[in-house]
């Protein structure tokens, strides 16, 4: 299980080394998270590092599948998604820039899913 502190540093390297939009801003990211809980606790640090930068989408917010589809199609101020499994599979947002696992993938296929 990843520390508190763990998951600062990891998310502080993600805002310092995340690849850059055209406009200078964290581009367009996805950060694949533990669990619920730990969806919530990334997002809450990268907001603390940088105002309204993330979004959590999980099966349990509400309307996550609206927000989900707002954010491929730009229409959110948050550069930065953070799920859990909901946008690991079919979800295509051709103007991603970064892809970030704060998590274990132990399945070859799931890591190819992922990436795609």
């Amino acid at each position: 299980m990843m520390t508190r502190a763990s998951n600062r540093v990891m998310c502080e390297t993600f805002v310092a080394e995340a690849l850059r939009a055209p406009d200078g801003t964290i581009g367009k990211s996805i950060v694949f998270a533990v669990n619920q809980r730990h969806a919530t606790e990334l997002t809450k640090m990268l907001n603390e590092l940088q105002p309204e930068l993330a979004v959590t989408i999980t099966s349990r917010v509400d309307d996550a599948s609206a927000i989900a589809k707002d954010f491929r199609d730009g229409k959110r101020k948050e550069r930065v998604a953070v799920s859990v499994d909901m946008l690991s599979t079919g979800y295509n947002c051709r103007d991603l820039l970064n892809v970030v696992l704060m998590r274990p993938v132990f399945s070859p296929t799931e890591y190819i899913q992922i990436k795609g």
